[in-house]
């Protein structure tokens, strides 16, 4: 099982959090051993020393190419950002700078490292925690969810129901904030029914799944060999689409929180 320090999950992901610092050089590499180096770690670019030019696996050489301003990064740019994702979109493979100075390079598989399960983490905490501050917001309590629970027709919900209805988690309620002791797919639910949310579960389950049962967010392909590419960039892509949706959600959480705050102060 993975072990993780939530603790540093406020971080952002930056390019040095994920990067490979051990860099193999092209012109480091006996010829024989390039094209084998490469097709063991699924990478298709081998950088040259001088840190203006790559070299790219074609077929069973490589062609030398000019490093563009598209392919560079800095150790301390942020991994999910419109500019840095957009990259990665454009090429698989990133180079990571420290000034003029080559100090790593990024493939996009690098996602599965652990500081972007931290990252995923904090998203979705933050996400909870502005559901419940605008639950609170618009004016509703705990007595509210309740009773959205009993007038539900879900079997789903009616367990639930049950449940929050033992003694250990009304002195639970009790002692809580208000929302803390309900699962994310009610307080979702509860905001739309009050017109004030306008996302579904299935939204952001993609990501919630993930962090729960720490899933590598980039898989393998079914049939790598008859690919080029061992892991499968659709699920780097949707892993962009999902974080993209919670972020953008959050920034209309926000919004929402403002003005039923504004209200309250009217």
């Amino acid at each position: 099982m993975i072990h993780m320090d939530w603790t540093q999950a406020t971080e952002p992901v930056r390019f040095k959090h994920i990067m490979t610092k051990d860099i193999e050089f092209h012109d480091g590499l006996d010829k024989a051993d390039r094209v084998k180096f490469c097709q063991e770690r699924d990478i298709e670019y081998l950088p040259g020393k001088s840190g203006d030019a790559v070299y790219r696996l074609i077929s069973s050489g490589f062609r030398r190419m000019e490093l563009l301003p598209s392919q560079k990064v800095s150790e301390e740019e942020e991994v999910f950002t419109s500019e840095s994702t957009a990259k990665f979109q454009q090429h698989r493979v990133l180079f990571v700078f420290r000034n003029d100075s080559l100090t790593g390079v990024v493939h996009f598989v690098d996602c599965n490292r652990k500081p972007v399960f931290l990252h995923l983490y904090s998203l979705l905490l933050d996400f909870e925690t502005d559901l419940r501050e605008l639950l609170t917001a618009i004016g509703c309590t705990n007595d509210d969810m309740l009773e959205f629970l009993e007038g539900s027709s879900s079997k789903v919900y009616q367990r639930s129901l049950e449940f929050y209805s033992k003694a250990r988690q009304k002195e639970k309620r009790a002692r809580l904030p208000p929302f803390h002791t309900f699962r994310l797919s009610e307080l979702i639910a509860l905001l739309t029914s009050k017109n004030s949310l306008s996302i579904s579960e299935e939204d952001i389950s993609g990501i919630r799944n993930l962090v729960m049962h720490f899933v590598s967010p980039i898989t393998h392909r079914e049939k790598y060999s008859e690919s080029e590419m061992i892991f499968d960039i659709t699920s780097f892509d949707e892993l962009l689409t999902q974080i993209t949706i919670l972020t953008d959600t959050r920034a209309k959480l926000s919004n929402e929180i403002l003005e039923a705050k504004a209200k309250l102060y009217k």
